[in-house]
């Protein structure tokens, strides 16, 4: 079974080259949402609680 990716590039950030790996959508998209606490918490910070749900909801959607 191939792991599922999502970048940091292709939420829209073309500075970072994080790329989480994982064995399903939800995995994957969990792993995005760790980095971005970790690294991009300045970016979360300014987000409304519904912008941080669409983020989320983009995650899982971007996950191939």
């Amino acid at each position: 079974m191939n792991e599922l990716e999502l970048s940091c590039f292709s939420l829209g950030n073309m500075e970072c080259g994080f790329v989480a790996r994982g064995k399903n959508s939800e995995e994957t998209a969990s792993k995005m949402l760790v980095h971005f606490k970790q690294v991009h918490a300045n970016v979360l910070a300014k987000m409304s609680g519904e912008q941080r749900k669409a983020l989320e909801q983009r995650m899982k959607e971007l996950v191939h």
